[in-house]
């Protein structure tokens, strides 16, 4: 699986699509920051709703949602049972 994703990869570089992919720690080595009204707290993981983190992210400059989906349905099949979304990012005046 590890060549199939790295030939992948090398798909969306000779694309030219290709912004950012990285694989992220676990949540093992994770630190999360919370703020609930006045108070800010840092928790140490692991976490255990693990299902719900993410492992890692490929970011693509694209020029459609269409576009990246069609992406993502290629990174799926290489990754077999799994789930990916797929997102826009926001330009700073959108927020």
């Amino acid at each position: 699986m590890k060549a199939a994703v790295g030939k992948l990869i090398a798909e969306m570089k000779q694309a030219g699509v290709l912004q950012a992919a990285e694989v992220l720690a676990p949540s093992s080595r994770c630190r999360r920051v919370q703020r609930s009204g006045a108070r800010t707290a840092v928790l140490d993981g692991p976490f255990a709703e693990s299902k719900e983190l993410l492992s890692g992210f490929v970011a693509l400059k694209l020029d459609s949602m269409d576009e990246a989906v069609a992406w993502a349905e290629r990174y799926v099949q290489v990754l077999g049972e799994t789930q990916l979304d797929v997102r826009p990012l926001l330009e700073l005046a959108e927020l």
